[in-house]
């Protein structure tokens, strides 16, 4: 299927179950603390999804005075609790993209149908919407990662600057093959563990296709 268009958007893809792909293709966007995906690491042992370093900067590029070598550990504590909707984000380059071998290895764990989103731009419009109309604080951008054994690159250091609810939008270069882009709702603690946005179906903008047929062909942006 042809997806390039005037404006040259980025694509964003889905990749889980066929029954969450069906829900989330009728308009159930659900956001999943990230302590979620923090706990996933640290109880299921699962290395792919789960990130018990999810909402903050991690560093083994320090020193004690001493010269002793130490972890640097950077988050906040704000009391407040932040939401994700995790998707993969093909760049909108205008050509064909392919992914790698360690992506088609390792994405296949996600899940075995993948929603591809046509309309990158229409998709962001009626999650903000809809989040806005519940009073929801909600961000959206790509993922920046960054390398643990080096200092905080100022490319991070300046998103915090821009507010610190983007330490959801952090991971460490191990997980750069997810090519993540998030949206992400900072608010006040509740006791969920998930919010939902109704964001009404999507068919029109979006179709699915098996995850290992679209790892295999790649697609055009």
């Amino acid at each position: 299927m042809d997806l390039k268009t005037e404006s040259k958007s980025p694509v964003l893809i889905k990749f889980q179950s066929k029954k969450r792909i069906d829900s989330f293709q009728s308009g159930t966007v659900y956001m999943k603390e990230l302590n979620y995906f923090i706990e996933m690491e640290e109880s299921e042992d699962n290395h792919e999804i789960g990130d018990y370093m999810e909402n903050k900067f991690f560093s083994m590029a320090y020193e004690l005075p001493d010269g002793t070598p130490c972890n640097f550990i950077s988050t906040t504590e704000d009391s407040r609790d932040n939401f994700v909707f995790c998707l993969f984000c093909v760049p909108a380059d205008g050509c064909h993209f392919q992914f790698s071998s360690e992506q088609k290895e390792k994405l296949l764990k996600f899940g075995d149908t993948a929603l591809v989103i046509q309309n990158f731009h229409e998709f962001i419009l009626r999650a903000t919407d809809v989040a806005k109309k519940k009073g929801y604080e909600l961000h959206n951008r790509e993922v920046t990662y960054y390398k643990e054994n080096c200092e905080m690159p100022i490319e991070v250091a300046k998103l915090l600057t821009e507010g610190l609810y983007n330490f959801s939008f952090l991971k460490r270069s191990k997980y750069s093959y997810q090519q993540e882009y998030r949206l992400a709702v900072n608010m006040e603690k509740i006791e969920d563990e998930h919010i939902i946005l109704d964001i009404g179906d999507i068919s029109d903008i979006s179709y699915q296709i098996s995850t290992k047929q679209l790892l295999e062909e790649g697609i055009d942006t």
